[in-house]
This record gives structure tokens, sequence and C-alpha cells, in this order.
């Protein structure tokens, strides 16, 4: 089974007084906060909202690159789509082939992809598998001052 990893690399920059937060894999995704502390919540809702941009606008995600340093990765449901919608992308698989696989209608696939409707992971992560992919998620934690 296939493996695809959706932990993107982010730069973390302080310039007066405000941290500045960017994805060279995603230049359009860019946001700033007040303190370091919040930096990596904002640069997770920032990453997923970049994914989830693409996604409704039928664009390619792309694969991390292989960067070294501090990586985010978008919450489970978002991970979930994304990796759905590069793989149908990927393979010109269409939404109704899929929902062949599944036994379902061609709706049900367009809204587990759609990052606008909520989706039950364990759905995402049966359509996923239907393809021949596995979800691999990793988590670390982040410890700021002493």
């Amino acid at each position: 089974m296939e493996s695809r990893k959706v932990a993107y690399g982010v730069t973390i920059e302080e310039a007066d007084g405000r941290f500045c937060v960017t994805y060279p894999d995603f230049p359009e995704a860019r946001t700033e906060v007040a303190s370091f502390n919040e930096a990596f919540d904002a640069a997770t809702h920032c990453l997923e909202a970049a994914i989830a941009a693409r996604i409704r606008k039928g664009e390619a995600i792309p694969p991390p690159s292989l960067i070294l340093g501090c990586k985010v990765t978008p919450g489970a449901a978002i991970t979930a789509k994304a990796i759905l919608h590069m793989v149908l992308r990927d393979t010109n698989e269409t939404a109704a082939s899929l929902a062949g696989k599944l036994g379902k209608d061609e709706a049900y696939v367009r809204e587990l992809v759609d990052p606008d409707h909520a989706t039950d992971v364990e759905a995402l992560n049966a359509a996923i598998g239907a393809l021949g992919i596995q979800i691999s998620m990793a988590a670390c934690s982040i410890r700021v001052g002493g």
C-alpha cells in the first residue's frame, strides 16, 4: 500500500515584535501573530486554510519538500481530505469510480473531499483505503520557555 505524508516545513521569523509564519511549499500561506506562543496554532490554521483553498479550486497540493526543522501537520480531517484530493488528481480517478468502489453515490464522494463539509475521518480513511493509500500521521510537542 502506498504511503503519503502531509507534514510541511514552516518558517517562523520575528520582525518588529511580530512573528511571521510562512510555508515554502505554499507561497500563498502567510500569517502574523503577536507572540511566539501563538505561532504554532496560527501555523496549523494557516496550513489548513491553504490546503482547503487548493482543494476548492481543484489545484494540486504539493508533496512536502525535504526541509529540515519544524514541520506542521494539519488536523486529521483536512489531512485525509487533502490525501483523497491528491490521489484522485494523481490517478485520474473520478468521484464516480470511487463511489462505485465504495458502494455509494457520487455526491457522497464529493462531500468527502469538500473541505467545507464535516466528514467522519473513518469514512475518509475507508475511501482512501479503497484507492490503495494509507494515512500516516505523526505528532510532536513543542516546548516554549523554561
